[in-house]
């Protein structure tokens, strides 16, 4: 253990040469620092020193096992070792200048385990705070277990209910003029991300960061939600400038953090990806840095809160272009925002690598129907939805249909445990995290059973691979699936729908045909509208001034 920790320190003080770096661990603070990498941790504590390296920096590394993962953030004086045997701490680190210490900054850097950065973790439900919000998080994690599809009619009838707020968002400040002094440099974009987790948002995050990087920008790129941030090699990729910040300052330090980001990098060009922090920020960006260009990226409206298209539509004065990647959204900004139509920009998610003819279906009539499930073991994506349809399937029909779930997440346990009591134990083969074009290759029918969604990429990677999609009816997923196919958001409706069209094309694999040719023409109609790969490579030139 003590050659693992020499390791481990020689790489920090190689990170932080104008310090001295003392490091120590425990045996599980060892093995979940040689899984998350040093470069991981380096995020998180450059995020501390943003705004110089004069200060001396003590930190607890905490671990969690359980999403989402508490905030790190401030600790006070002592508590380490309370910390040590309570067992929520694994390690410290200090960071002491060598030209001699000024403030001293103790703060938690909260890690995921292994079992979490594998998405095999435990999920916290409700709220994790106080005892009433711990006892609401247990009953609704019992319903969950016991009856997900009964605590999901509920959600929908609550939503349901509930007036979209992001439709009545209006802008909320006007424009004010400003001026400043601040030096020019080097050009620099800024991208504000949400967390650097799987998903079709943030593919679409680190592509823009990497058009940016392209068109001859340095990149920064900054989180502001706590997790596992399984992508953050891919950040790292494209810029040595990331910033893990959510996962260790506390509620006081986002200020100084923030302006510390514009003061060391002058950006010259900011991209929000569904960052609360930054459009908070936006006032205080607006007053350093006048001359900024801001572009939002948003996917998909919330239920219930309208998610990150109300800040986007309330701070829209302090926004140069918003990007929004389906009909659904352009008409909420144009229609019931009423921004002007030359600042909304609607671009979706296609590219050269969905290009192409689909194919045909593969399986044969006398062959059993493949369907299957691809995504996020989280409660968005609803996969409890998918081994109800594969019961209801399998419990008339033994030989008709093999049934495939790929992914991984915090509901692992949960939904393994849902599939052992239906009696799909070796009826769902179930696949980790892979390539999404093997997946692809081996199933007829894609079931997107999702609570929510913009437009998902995967529905145009399923067209591609000849795959039909069958989804349920949120929102611009009616642009790509055929109407057979497409099914109501409310759990029972949708189960009761999913399952007799599927039988329907099991039993007749003409329709299966018809529907994929009617699915490939509505992707198709995609194509007349410029992707957003395309719309982000003429912005960031323009704002570099250069003709595209």
């Amino acid at each position: 253990m003590n050659a693992s920790v020499d390791v481990l320190q020689g790489a920090l003080g190689d990170a932080y040469q104008t310090h001295r770096v003392n490091l120590s661990l425990t045996p599980q603070g060892v093995t979940t620092l040689e899984r998350v990498g040093i470069r991981w941790l380096q995020a998180a504590i450059d995020a501390l020193l943003i705004d110089g390296e004069s200060r001396r920096i003590e930190v607890i590394l905490g671990v969690s096992g359980v999403e989402p993962m508490p905030r790190g953030g401030w600790v006070q004086p002592g508590t380490a070792g309370g910390m040590y045997l309570d067992g929520e701490a694994v390690g410290r680190v200090s960071l002491v200048p060598l030209d001699g210490t000024a403030d001293v900054l103790k703060r938690v850097v909260m890690l995921p385990s292994l079992v979490l950065m594998d998405g095999t973790g435990s999920v916290a439900f409700g709220g994790s705070h106080g005892r009433v919000g711990k006892l609401v998080g247990k009953a609704y994690g019992v319903l969950y277990d016991r009856a997900p599809v009964a605590l999901d009619t509920w959600k929908q009838f609550r939503n349901s209910r509930s007036a979209n707020s992001a439709r009545d968002a209006k802008a909320r400040m006007a424009p004010f003029a400003t001026s400043s002094t601040a030096p020019g440099g080097e050009n620099t974009a800024w991208f504000a991300l949400h967390w650097l987790e799987p998903g079709g948002a943030e593919v679409w995050a680190l592509e823009a960061a990497e058009i940016a990087k392209a068109a001859g920008y340095r990149v920064v790129i900054t989180v502001d939600q706590v997790a596992p941030q399984r992508w953050l090699e891919r950040a790292t990729e494209i810029t040595d400038h990331v910033y893990l910040a959510s996962n260790v300052l506390s509620e006081d330090d986002w200020g100084r953090f923030l302006r510390g980001v514009v003061e060391k990098f002058s950006p010259t060009f900011v991209m929000i990806h569904h960052s609360a922090r930054a459009y908070e920020f936006l006032p205080e960006l607006r007053h350093l840095r006048p001359d900024v260009t801001v572009l939002d990226s948003t996917h998909v409206v919330e239920h219930r809160t309208g998610g990150f298209v109300r800040p986007s539509i309330e701070y829209t004065s302090l926004i140069d272009a918003h990007h929004v990647i389906s009909p659904e959204l352009r008409d909420l900004y144009l229609l019931d925002a009423g921004i002007n139509a030359d600042k909304v920009h609607y671009h979706p998610l296609i590219s050269s690598e969905l290009e192409g003819q689909s194919v045909e279906p593969s399986a044969a009539a006398e062959e059993p129907l493949r369907v299957g499930f691809l995504g996020r073991i989280a409660t968005q994506k609803r996969p409890f939805l998918f081994v109800e349809l594969a019961r209801r399937l399998n419990a008339k029909d033994t030989t008709g249909f093999e049934f495939i779930l790929q992914g991984s997440g915090p509901l692992d346990g949960f939904l393994g445990r849902q599939i052992s009591r239906s009696g799909l134990d070796g009826v769902i083969q179930r696949r980790a995290w892979g390539p999404s074009e093997d997946f692809l290759n081996t199933v007829d029918v894609l079931v997107i059973c999702s609570d929510n969604e913009g437009l998902t990429l995967t529905s145009l990677e399923a067209d591609r691979h000849g795959v039909l999609v069958m989804s349920a009816d949120v929102g611009s997923q009616a642009t790509v699936v055929p109407e057979t196919a497409l099914l109501p958001r409310s759990p029972r409706a949708f189960l009761a729908g999913a399952e007799r069209e599927l039988r329907r094309l099991a039993n007749d694999r003409q329709l299966l045909t018809e529907a994929l040719k009617e699915q490939h023409d509505l992707v198709s109609a995609l194509g007349v509208h410029d992707s957003a790969s395309t719309f982000l490579q003429d912005f960031v030139a323009r704002t570099l001034g250069v003709t595209p």
